[in-house]
């Protein structure tokens, strides 16, 4: 990804697979079913994205690495 990064939370894997389906080259599982980045450049920044959004226990957050914002999944505000 290009100025991003993803950060995982393997404790909120689920091992749906969404992620492996979307985004393959980028996406692996551990030995333990758990989701890992095998090439974090693999994919065009979208299916990263698309990816992430697919994970129905939002594992996967994407991060601006200029600015530290997170941009998926949005922060909750009351």
């Amino acid at each position: 990804m290009s100025g991003y990064r993803i950060e995982l939370d393997t404790g909120r894997c689920q091992s749906y697979g969404n992620c492996l389906n979307v985004a393959p080259a980028v996406f692996a599982w551990t030995r333990a079913r758990k989701v890992r980045i095998a090439n974090a450049g693999g994919a065009a920044d979208d299916r990263i994205l698309k990816a992430a959004k697919l994970c129905p226990y939002r594992a996967i957050a994407i991060i601006d690495d200029a600015t530290g914002t997170k941009i998926f999944p949005p922060r909750l505000t009351r």
